[in-house]
């Protein structure tokens, strides 16, 4: 019985972070399939509308949309999918507004294969479960997110 894939898309502004990104990544592995890249929020955005991935790992820094607007805006429109934040950023309000978005990860500049992965493993894992409501995220979820940040 064949599964099928999960869709994933990596948007950063810098292209050979996005190729970076793509290289790290077990695909057949961890059962997911590129979608492709953005080098914005908007067109991060447009991508994730007209693709519709489970997972999308994104810079919070881009230019035109910031990642944390960009996860605000597809919760509104309801799209289901898991983010995960790379960031070169290690201050706290960064995390706590990641947060706030219930993202699945922030992953700390230079990226790491095997934190990268891990975090993929657990994205698949929630993708079977709907983001849940920033109201709902509790402090329990703070810690995995919040290693290695400057208070």
């Amino acid at each position: 019985m064949l599964t099928e894939k999960m869709k994933v898309l990596i948007a950063d502004d810098e292209c050979l972070i996005c190729e970076l990104i793509k290289k790290m990544i077990c695909w057949d592995e961890l059962g997911l399939e590129f979608t492709g890249f953005a080098h914005n929020g908007q067109e991060l955005l447009q991508k994730i509308q007209e693709h519709r991935p489970a997972i999308v790992i994104t810079d919070i820094s881009m230019p035109v949309m910031d990642g944390i607007e960009l996860i605000r805006q597809t919760r509104y429109l309801n799209i289901p999918c898991r983010f995960i934040i790379v960031s070169g950023y290690k201050q706290f309000e960064y995390a706590h507004n990641a947060l706030k978005y219930a993202v699945d990860d922030y992953i700390l500049k230079p990226i790491s294969e095997t934190e990268l992965n891990q975090a993929l493993k657990k994205s698949w894992r929630n993708c079977g479960s709907s983001p849940p409501l920033a109201a709902r995220t509790s402090l329990l979820s703070i810690p995995s997110i919040l290693v290695n940040l400057s208070f």
